[in-house]
């Protein structure tokens, strides 16, 4: 998730290259909030595996990451 973040961060920066600096700041200050609070909250319906020891528990979450598409 947090490559996925970067990438499109990556990305919208290269497409604002040709706007005046001033823009340029403001457009990629925007994105990049929307880009964390998306994150954030993919960050919250996905908790990290690390600590969990039921298996079930484990399953659960792989079935739920399988069932949502997080790429644009």
């Amino acid at each position: 998730m947090r490559a996925l973040k970067s990438r499109r961060i990556r990305e919208f920066a290269a497409k604002t290259k040709k706007m005046s600096p001033k823009q340029r700041l403001e457009a990629r200050k925007a994105f990049k909030k929307k880009a964390e609070g998306r994150f954030k909250e993919f960050q919250q319906r996905f908790p990290v595996a690390r600590g969990l020891k039921d298996l079930r528990t484990i399953q659960q979450l792989t079935r739920k990451l399988e069932g949502v598409r997080m790429a644009d």
